[in-house]
């Protein structure tokens, strides 16, 4: 009986350390945006008639801008991809407050209203390019319209963002089915086209377009020579997540700087 009672305190004892490490793994948050307009300069056919955003790939300049103030006064590091592929798959060090910003298919909003804070804040952040859709020339910039960077204006902003694939011309739905074309394609077909990608982007990193992924693409991405892949599904990151289903927070802007403090805290 003794022993029995030993037994179960060294179980007990190994359960609460096992918890007590967990807990204080670090876990970071990975956040998601895709076009960042000022609230008087909205595109067309995204708000209600209370004037209410409701396109949820939009959010304010003037609310980006309380975020990555916030992020800074708190002492929170921006990783750059190479960081967080580290941490994920090698377990390697990071600062505690640490936090991944990545915006999604390129758009001339992110150098127009995102760069600027970005490096005033000497944060770093990642565009998931659909390289396809990159203008040759660049063009004035109208907020009512959803326009794609430039190359000229990808290569002046490499010292705020490092630029990674969204595919090269597979950010697409099938007219039928509606399904998306990651899903729906060949593997030979979807491995042409993000080894495609790949000329144009600086890092070997993917975003899934509509975050549509299945188990057939771990093996695509891998064999193309892609190191992470990131989804749709909300969810914080300790090291040794599966690399191709990565999680990311998708920011609204109806969300509060206090739903936004507790996406980002540890």
């Amino acid at each position: 009986m003794k022993n029995f009672k030993i037994l179960i305190l060294i179980l007990i004892t190994i359960i609460i350390g096992s918890i007590v490490i967990y807990i204080q793994t670090p876990k970071v948050s990975v956040l998601m945006y895709h076009d960042v307009f000022n609230k008087n300069e909205l595109p067309e056919n995204v708000v209600d008639k209370k004037g209410r955003i409701v396109d949820n790939c939009i959010i304010t300049t003037e609310n980006f801008k309380k975020q990555m103030k916030f992020l800074k006064e708190n002492n929170y590091h921006t990783l750059n991809l190479d960081e967080f592929y580290d941490f994920v798959v090698n377990g390697a060090k990071i600062p505690k407050k640490s936090v991944l910003i990545t915006f999604d298919d390129g758009r001339k909003s992110n150098i127009v209203n995102a760069y600027p804070i970005l490096k005033e804040n000497n944060q770093h952040a990642v565009i998931f390019l659909i390289t396809s859709k990159i203008p040759t020339k660049t063009s004035k910039f109208d907020s009512k319209k959803f326009q794609h960077m430039s190359f000229d204006e990808i290569n002046k902003s490499k010292d705020v963002f490092e630029f990674a694939s969204h595919t090269h011309n597979m950010h697409k739905r099938e007219n039928d089915t509606n399904k998306a074309f990651l899903l729906s394609k060949s593997n030979d077909a979807i491995r042409k086209d993000l080894i495609k990608s790949l000329e144009y982007v600086d890092k070997p990193y993917f975003a899934y377009p509509f975050g549509s992924h299945d188990k057939k693409l771990f093996s695509v991405l891998e064999e193309s020579g892609f190191k992470l892949a990131f989804t749709t599904r909300k969810g914080k990151i300790r090291k040794g997540h599966y690399p191709y289903k990565i999680n990311r927070y998708g920011i609204k802007e109806k969300y509060s700087i206090n739903k936004f403090k507790r996406i980002v805290g540890n």
